[in-house]
Protein backbone atom coordinates (compact mmCIF):
# COMPACT_ATOMS: atom_id res chain seq x y z
CA UNK A 1 0.00 0.00 0.00
CA UNK A 2 1.16 3.38 -0.21
CA UNK A 3 -0.09 7.03 0.40
CA UNK A 4 -3.23 9.10 -1.12
CA UNK A 5 -3.56 12.57 -0.89
CA UNK A 6 -6.26 14.33 -0.78
CA UNK A 7 -7.38 18.07 -1.91
CA UNK A 8 -10.71 18.92 -0.15
CA UNK A 9 -12.12 21.52 -1.92
CA UNK A 10 -15.04 23.60 -1.25
CA UNK A 11 -16.95 24.79 -4.54
CA UNK A 12 -17.18 28.55 -5.34
CA UNK A 13 -19.74 30.80 -4.41
CA UNK A 14 -23.02 29.84 -6.28
CA UNK A 15 -26.64 31.17 -6.89
CA UNK A 16 -28.92 30.29 -3.99
CA UNK A 17 -32.12 30.62 -6.14
CA UNK A 18 -34.24 29.75 -8.90
CA UNK A 19 -32.21 26.35 -8.80
CA UNK A 20 -33.68 24.89 -12.33
CA UNK A 21 -33.65 21.39 -11.12
CA UNK A 22 -32.54 19.18 -8.19
CA UNK A 23 -28.48 19.75 -9.12
CA UNK A 24 -28.72 23.17 -7.03
CA UNK A 25 -27.54 26.74 -8.57
CA UNK A 26 -25.08 27.11 -10.45
CA UNK A 27 -21.37 29.45 -9.58
CA UNK A 28 -22.09 32.91 -9.59
CA UNK A 29 -19.21 35.39 -11.50
CA UNK A 30 -17.14 35.11 -8.45
CA UNK A 31 -17.83 31.30 -7.65
CA UNK A 32 -16.21 31.04 -11.23
CA UNK A 33 -13.14 33.42 -10.33
CA UNK A 34 -12.67 31.79 -6.85
CA UNK A 35 -12.50 28.31 -9.23
CA UNK A 36 -9.81 30.30 -11.42
CA UNK A 37 -7.62 31.42 -8.58
CA UNK A 38 -7.85 28.06 -6.99
CA UNK A 39 -6.86 26.13 -10.55
CA UNK A 40 -4.00 28.23 -10.79
CA UNK A 41 -3.14 27.36 -7.08
CA UNK A 42 -2.94 23.62 -8.09
CA UNK A 43 -1.87 23.27 -11.53
CA UNK A 44 1.45 22.42 -10.48
CA UNK A 45 0.28 19.57 -8.63
CA UNK A 46 0.86 15.66 -10.40
CA UNK A 47 -3.14 15.39 -10.00
CA UNK A 48 -4.47 11.56 -11.19
CA UNK A 49 -8.27 12.31 -10.62
CA UNK A 50 -10.90 15.01 -9.74
CA UNK A 51 -13.83 13.90 -7.52
CA UNK A 52 -16.66 15.76 -7.75
CA UNK A 53 -20.41 16.13 -6.31
CA UNK A 54 -22.34 16.06 -9.46
CA UNK A 55 -24.89 18.93 -8.06
CA UNK A 56 -23.96 21.92 -10.27
CA UNK A 57 -21.63 23.98 -8.36
CA UNK A 58 -19.66 21.32 -7.56
CA UNK A 59 -19.32 20.06 -11.10
CA UNK A 60 -18.60 23.51 -12.14
CA UNK A 61 -16.09 24.40 -9.95
CA UNK A 62 -14.14 20.58 -10.99
CA UNK A 63 -14.56 21.37 -14.68
CA UNK A 64 -12.90 24.60 -13.67
CA UNK A 65 -9.89 23.21 -11.96
CA UNK A 66 -9.87 20.16 -15.04
CA UNK A 67 -8.53 23.26 -17.15
CA UNK A 68 -5.24 22.59 -15.54
CA UNK A 69 -5.00 18.92 -15.85
CA UNK A 70 -5.81 18.52 -19.28
CA UNK A 71 -6.19 14.48 -19.34
CA UNK A 72 -6.91 13.84 -15.55
CA UNK A 73 -10.42 12.12 -15.30
CA UNK A 74 -13.57 14.21 -13.75
CA UNK A 75 -15.15 11.67 -11.96
CA UNK A 76 -18.90 12.66 -10.36
CA UNK A 77 -20.08 11.14 -7.73
CA UNK A 78 -23.73 11.44 -5.59
CA UNK A 79 -21.72 10.39 -2.54
CA UNK A 80 -20.54 14.08 -2.77
CA UNK A 81 -23.58 15.48 -2.31
CA UNK A 82 -23.97 17.81 0.00
CA UNK A 83 -25.23 17.11 2.85
CA UNK A 84 -26.16 17.00 7.18
CA UNK A 85 -23.61 14.82 7.83
CA UNK A 86 -24.87 14.44 12.14
CA UNK A 87 -26.97 17.19 14.18
CA UNK A 88 -25.56 17.99 17.00
CA UNK A 89 -26.65 17.68 20.14
CA UNK A 90 -29.12 21.04 20.79
CA UNK A 91 -29.71 21.45 17.28
CA UNK A 92 -32.45 18.79 16.36
CA UNK A 93 -35.27 21.57 15.81
CA UNK A 94 -33.25 23.30 13.30
CA UNK A 95 -32.18 20.55 11.37
CA UNK A 96 -34.54 17.82 12.20
CA UNK A 97 -36.83 18.52 9.42
CA UNK A 98 -34.38 19.34 6.76
CA UNK A 99 -31.72 16.10 7.05
CA UNK A 100 -33.46 13.20 4.27
CA UNK A 101 -33.68 10.14 5.56
CA UNK A 102 -29.55 8.54 4.49
CA UNK A 103 -27.70 11.35 5.47
CA UNK A 104 -25.69 10.33 7.89
CA UNK A 105 -24.30 7.07 6.11
CA UNK A 106 -23.97 8.97 2.89
CA UNK A 107 -21.33 10.79 4.87
CA UNK A 108 -19.60 7.64 6.25
CA UNK A 109 -19.71 5.74 2.93
CA UNK A 110 -18.09 8.60 1.10
CA UNK A 111 -15.47 8.82 4.31
CA UNK A 112 -14.66 5.11 3.55
CA UNK A 113 -14.66 5.39 -0.14
CA UNK A 114 -12.13 8.18 -0.92
CA UNK A 115 -10.06 8.13 2.52
CA UNK A 116 -8.15 4.74 2.04
CA UNK A 117 -4.87 3.93 1.24
CA UNK A 118 -3.45 3.41 -2.22
CA UNK A 119 -1.43 0.88 -4.27
CA UNK A 120 0.86 3.22 -5.51
CA UNK A 121 1.23 7.04 -4.37
CA UNK A 122 -1.57 9.26 -5.80
CA UNK A 123 -2.69 12.72 -5.13
CA UNK A 124 -6.46 13.66 -5.91
CA UNK A 125 -8.84 16.50 -5.62
CA UNK A 126 -12.22 16.09 -4.07
CA UNK A 127 -14.47 18.48 -4.69
CA UNK A 128 -17.19 19.01 -2.56
CA UNK A 129 -19.49 20.90 -0.27
CA UNK A 130 -18.85 22.46 2.88
CA UNK A 131 -20.71 20.47 5.41
CA UNK A 132 -19.19 17.12 3.92
CA UNK A 133 -15.55 18.16 4.13
CA UNK A 134 -16.07 19.60 7.42
CA UNK A 135 -17.25 16.18 8.42
CA UNK A 136 -14.77 14.61 6.42
CA UNK A 137 -12.34 16.86 8.96
CA UNK A 138 -13.44 16.14 11.81
CA UNK A 139 -13.01 12.12 10.98
CA UNK A 140 -9.63 12.53 10.17
CA UNK A 141 -8.98 14.27 13.69
CA UNK A 142 -10.81 11.28 15.30
CA UNK A 143 -13.56 14.47 16.53
CA UNK A 144 -17.05 13.41 16.94
CA UNK A 145 -19.53 13.90 13.82
CA UNK A 146 -21.53 16.49 15.38
CA UNK A 147 -18.22 18.97 15.80
CA UNK A 148 -18.44 18.88 12.11
CA UNK A 149 -20.80 22.60 12.54
CA UNK A 150 -18.38 23.88 14.67
CA UNK A 151 -15.62 24.69 11.83
CA UNK A 152 -16.25 27.09 8.42
CA UNK A 153 -15.15 26.58 4.81
CA UNK A 154 -14.73 29.07 2.40
CA UNK A 155 -15.59 28.62 -1.30
CA UNK A 156 -13.07 27.15 -2.94
CA UNK A 157 -10.94 26.58 0.62
CA UNK A 158 -8.70 23.75 0.45
CA UNK A 159 -8.06 21.02 3.05
CA UNK A 160 -5.13 18.94 2.45
CA UNK A 161 -5.22 15.38 4.01
CA UNK A 162 -2.62 12.23 3.81
CA UNK A 163 -3.72 8.65 3.68
CA UNK A 164 -1.31 6.46 5.28
CA UNK A 165 -0.70 3.05 3.74
CA UNK A 166 -1.45 1.71 7.20
CA UNK A 167 -4.82 3.26 6.57
CA UNK A 168 -4.21 6.55 9.32
CA UNK A 169 -5.29 9.72 7.73
CA UNK A 170 -3.35 13.02 9.08
CA UNK A 171 -4.62 16.62 8.43
CA UNK A 172 -1.71 19.08 6.84
CA UNK A 173 -4.10 21.81 6.26
CA UNK A 174 -7.45 23.07 6.37
CA UNK A 175 -9.44 25.64 4.72
CA UNK A 176 -6.28 27.58 3.01
CA UNK A 177 -7.36 30.25 1.38
CA UNK A 178 -3.87 31.88 0.88
CA UNK A 179 -4.58 31.59 -3.11
CA UNK A 180 -7.47 33.84 -2.92
CA UNK A 181 -7.61 37.51 -2.75
CA UNK A 182 -9.04 38.72 0.57
CA UNK A 183 -11.66 40.82 -1.48
CA UNK A 184 -13.13 37.38 -3.06
CA UNK A 185 -13.01 35.47 0.28
CA UNK A 186 -16.67 34.30 0.81
CA UNK A 187 -18.11 31.67 3.43
CA UNK A 188 -21.75 31.32 2.20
Amino acid sequence: MAPRFLYLIRHGQYETANAPDDRGGGLTELGRLQAQHTAERLRWLEVRCIHHSSLRRASQTARILARSFPDVPLRPSRLLWETIPAIPPGYEAQFGDRVPEGAEEQAAQAFERYFKPAREPRLELIVAHGNLIRYFVCRVLGLPPEAWLRMEMHHCGISQVVVLPDGRAHLIAHNDTGHLPYAIQTLS
